[in-house]
């Protein structure tokens, strides 16, 4: 979800010299980063293999991995641009296509953010004073301002417990109680669902009790349909009634098509 680790290790000054490395560990790290290139896009892989080529002593890849990432490669400028105001905490102006609508929008840049597989920036509306989604791909002339801004503690915790796009910052974190089968336990064991995920308690069979804060219903529904019909919520009521009634509406719908 984050856009800094891997894009430090392409940022290399051409003053510093490259040195091959023989480091298992090294190799592997290396052999890690030309694999999640591939998944970005083919533009992005070859420049990121030009680099890594030149830290290892093979050619041949033994990894593999099938992840989705979207290529940013044509907007390399405006995210160079928008990470430097980010570390130097200064306001940005930038225009935002919606549409057919192009509109100028001055903000206070917080996060660059990968969403299942898309790029946002996490920013606050100068205008409204909201925090808001932008899509990178629409962010264009990005400009940094002299006028620098500050980060509320308590809405740097919400940004950084974001699950999905669909979080709101504007709403009061609730807890979200679930249960998890002992058929897909160990994949939450493995990964957690989110920053705040805490292990409550662990059944005899293998089934395990976890809780998770959320902003908004849609950060979490996703995952349930995904994992239906070993992720159960627990608490609140208030939710899985309303994830009930969906799925009620999907199962009539698809009786309607037989």
């Amino acid at each position: 979800r984050r856009s800094s680790d891997l894009g430090k290790v392409f940022k290399m000054s051409e003053k510093h010299k490259l040195e091959k490395t023989q480091s298992p560990e090294d190799l592997l790290v290396l052999d890690t980063l030309e694999k999640l290139s591939e998944s970005i896009g083919s533009n992005f892989s070859m420049k990121a293999k030009k680099l890594l080529s030149r830290l290892k002593n093979e050619d041949d890849n033994p990894l593999y991995a099938k992840i989705h990432f979207e290529d940013i490669t044509d907007k390399a400028s405006e995210t160079l641009a928008i990470e430097k105001a980010i570390s130097e905490k200064r306001m940005i102006l930038f225009n935002y296509q919606i549409g057919k609508h192009r509109l100028s929008v001055t903000v206070k840049p917080f996060k660059l953010i990968n969403f299942d597989g898309f790029w946002y920036l996490l920013a606050e509306d100068t205008a409204d004073s909201y925090v808001k989604k932008y899509y990178l791909k629409n962010i264009s002339n990005v400009q940094i301002t002299k006028d620098s801004y500050k980060i509320a503690k308590d809405l740097k915790e919400k940004l950084d417990n974001a699950i999905s796009v669909w979080f709101d910052s504007t709403a009061k974190p609730i807890e979200i109680r679930l249960y998890a089968d002992k058929e897909i336990a160990k994949y939450f064991h493995r990964r957690a669902i989110a920053p705040s995920q805490r292990l409550i308690s662990t059944d005899q069979d293998g089934g395990i009790e976890l809780s998770v804060n959320i902003t908004n219903p849609m950060e979490l529904t996703p995952l349930i349909f995904r994992w239906i019909p070993h992720l159960h919520i627990l608490s609140p009521k208030e939710l899985r009634d309303e994830l009930n009634k969906k799925i009620e509406v999907y199962m009539t719908r698809q009786r309607e098509m037989d």
